[in-house]
């Protein structure tokens, strides 16, 4: 991402949360909030991108006579990417939910992007503290954005600007008073890995645990080496790989899933549950008949501070 833009990618995935929150049944993950951060020249500009993509990988799709809503709703229900996107905000939320009655009280969104929790807040703990760290034009954006829809900004939300690639989360989150490294926290870095270097990640890594109290959760999701070999890429991942690298987001890291146990105990974690995208599909697509299916190449991960 330049260093002075917002991230296309929020706004796709913004998008992708609106059309399924209005056209899909049953919902994977439900975010009334979505559709009311995006105007009319962010959906333009995210459903032209979505078009473009499926006119180059699927010419003979003729929009004018299916109806441009029709197709934009097939699209979210057959790309990989629309899927992650989905069940990714749910399996984190899900975790959450079940931190919460274990007593966690701050949640930490590194990469909040245009993430609406805050909005969705009425029935969680009044004592939540909910800290968005993100790249600074991307958190002015979403503020402006929730002003614009004449939201309020909710007062449990902490923003805490950080690039990811020249500053430290520890020493980000350390900046804000409200923070406490004492408290149970749970991490949510979702949708973030694979656009950063793997130092970076590690770097990251090493950071959050600095200021994790033991038993704090992270979640993350990561894509495996085959999306970076031509020849095991799948062709459902191909004009994503291109998408988002056409947005100035290019795809830039793996993780392993066999040494993932080694990498994170050496950066303070262990394990607690890795999904794979067959059991990512098992979990949350199972039964669905609008196609829409798990990420192929995507895991998710659990992790605890030891």
């Amino acid at each position: 991402m330049e260093p002075e833009t917002f991230s296309r990618t929020a706004l796709m995935a913004a998008l992708i949360r609106a059309i399924h929150a209005k056209h899909h049944s049953p919902k994977i993950f439900e975010d009334p909030f979505a559709a009311q951060l995006l105007n009319d020249d962010d959906r333009e500009f995210c459903e032209s991108v979505m078009l473009n993509a499926l006119e180059e990988h699927a010419p003979s799709v003729d929009i004018d006579a299916i109806g441009r809503d029709v197709v934009l709703t097939k699209v979210v229900s057959m790309v990989g990417a629309s899927a992650n996107a989905l069940s990714r905000a749910r399996y984190a939320e899900d975790i959450l939910q079940e931190l919460l009655s274990e007593g966690i009280k701050q949640y930490i969104l590194l990469g909040a992007g245009l993430d609406t929790f805050a909005l969705r807040t009425a029935i969680q703990p009044k004592d939540l503290i909910v800290f968005e760290v993100d790249h600074p034009p991307t958190q002015t954006f979403k503020k402006n954005r929730i002003v614009a829809a004449g939201f309020e900004i909710p007062p449990c939300v902490q923003f805490v600007p950080c690039d990811f690639t020249n500053t430290r989360i520890d020493e980000a989150l350390s900046a804000n008073e409200k923070f406490s490294k004492q408290v149970r926290s749970f991490f949510n870095w979702m949708g973030v890995t694979y656009y950063l270097s793997r130092t970076t990640i590690v770097d990251t890594l090493h950071a959050i645990r600095c200021v994790s109290s033991g038993g704090s959760s992270l979640v993350l999701d990561f894509i495996d080496s085959d999306a970076f070999d031509p020849d095991k890429l799948s062709e459902r991942a191909k004009p994503i790989v291109a998408t988002v690298a056409s947005l100035g987001e290019p795809l830039l890291s793996v993780l392993s899933a066999t040494s993932l146990d080694k990498d994170l105990s050496e950066c303070g974690f262990r394990l607690r549950e890795l999904l794979s995208p067959v059991e990512i599909q098992t979990r949350y697509f199972v039964g669905r008949a609008d196609g829409m299916c798990a990420a192929e190449h995507i895991n998710y991960a659990w992790l605890t501070a030891d």
